[in-house]
């Protein structure tokens, strides 16, 4: 009996069952696919009717590290990453400079996205800046039209671009005008400036110019303990190091430098790394100093409890 295949790209994942988007732009859905490593969004799959029978390699992955030390795939098939960056507010460098390590260390060099740029009174420094940084800056406003243009531009010959930044920032609404759809959006709230959860599962959203753009949840942040980490792409690397206690800061026979001069890595990529790993350690030891002082108080209030009932008792 011949199996009629079909391909297709895993577009959402809702747990009990995969959306695929096929070429012709429909979507179908699968539930069969237990027997398989689960797929990403992003990956390209073969299917019969719902059932999963294959997955195809993917050229690249973006992921990060959950709170209980597990390695999350965002998604798959990527090739930008857009960090947005709200100018509604005064944005946070230090934020910046996470995000754009983060997509930096696993080989993607991220375009900063300046959204709400229609509200910020002097948004050519936030620019300024962000160009200071290495980045490409585009200031973007979908409501008024503003960087739509250029946007649309990078949207072609089926690029798929991740839309990367905490809820609440954008993304969504400029997903709807780059796509010529409406995705339910919701009001931010005024008080924390966080979206209310508009976009619950990762979306692989067809563009009017024939790119993709993927719109994930936002992330709160990226911790200090996540940026301290050897990406997932440079682990084979990092083993090869000459001594297995490499710091990977310049060390004789360091795989990550070698990695650099092979041109498997760029020496931009590893800089960013190895200064988030220092304030990684900075802000450890901030920790530290302040959990001891912690401790150093409640033992000095212990004592004087102590004290203090001693004293009653020779009373």
């Amino acid at each position: 009996m011949q199996i009629n295949l079909q391909t297709g790209r895993i577009s959402s994942d809702f747990g009990s069952h995969l959306e695929v988007l096929l070429p012709d732009g429909t979507k179908t859905r699968l539930s069969q696919f237990t027997h398989l490593e689960r797929p990403h969004v992003g990956d390209l799959v073969k299917f019969e009717g719902d059932r999963l029978i294959e997955i195809e390699p993917s050229k690249n992955q973006l992921s990060r590290l959950k709170s209980n030390g597990e390695i999350q795939v965002l998604a798959a098939n990527l090739d930008e990453v857009w960090l947005c960056i709200p100018l509604d507010r005064e944005p946070s460098l230090g934020r910046v400079e996470r995000f754009s390590h983060f997509a930096l260390s696993q080989g993607f060099k991220p375009l900063l996205l300046l959204t709400k740029s229609d509200i910020c009174e002097n948004p050519q420094a936030w620019v300024s800046l962000g160009i200071s940084a290495g980045l490409e800056v585009v200031l973007c406003s979908p409501l008024k039209g503003i960087g739509l243009e250029e946007l649309a531009e990078r949207l072609t010959n089926q690029k798929t671009i991740l839309l990367l930044g905490q809820s609440g920032v954008g993304k969504t609404t400029l997903a709807n005008y780059l796509a010529g759809t409406d995705f339910t959006t919701q009001n931010v709230r005024a008080l924390d400036h966080r979206g209310q959860h508009t976009t619950v599962s990762r979306n692989l959203i067809p563009t009017k110019n024939g790119g993709y753009l993927l719109d994930i949840p936002g992330l709160r942040d990226l911790s200090w303990e996540e940026q301290d980490q050897i990406p997932e792409a440079w682990s084979e690397l990092a083993s090869s190091c000459r001594f297995s206690n490499c710091a990977h800061q310049g060390d004789e026979g360091c795989g990550l430098a070698q990695g650099v001069k092979d041109g498997v890595i760029s020496q931009e990529s590893l800089d960013h790394w190895r200064k988030m790993q220092k304030e990684s350690a900075y802000q450890t030891r901030r920790q530290d100093k302040t959990e001891s002082g912690n401790s150093k108080k409640r033992m000095k209030k212990i004592s004087l409890q102590i004290r203090s009932l001693n004293k009653i008792k020779d009373f």
